[in-house]
């Protein structure tokens, strides 16, 4: 009996983070494909739609970045948009985007 209830419970449990992770792998796509439509356009149409804000920067690679980072319950979402001369994105990243 006791056996049969654990088997329940873990059984219950797994399914639920198999749940959860479905949602968080809906979520992460819906994002990429909002942020892919980015790549190859102006850094000027990021800046109309997230703000001035942006954070310019170059990582250890050389690479010229610009990080977005907004705050949603207790969140932080941190999107970055690596640009090349011509000042056109080349490619993204983000972190924790929901």
């Amino acid at each position: 009996m006791r056996l049969t209830i654990t088997a329940l419970f873990l059984l219950i449990f797994l399914s639920a983070c198999q749940a959860v992770t479905t949602r968080v792998d809906e979520k992460s796509q819906a994002e990429l494909d909002k942020m892919g439509k980015y790549i190859g356009h102006s850094l000027n149409e990021i800046y109309i739609d997230f703000g001035n804000d942006g954070v310019h920067s170059i990582d250890n690679k050389g690479f010229k970045k610009v990080t977005f980072t907004t705050k949603k319950l207790g969140v932080k979402c941190r999107r970055i948009f690596f640009y090349d001369r011509n000042l056109v994105i080349s490619s993204i990243k983000f972190a924790g985007c929901w």
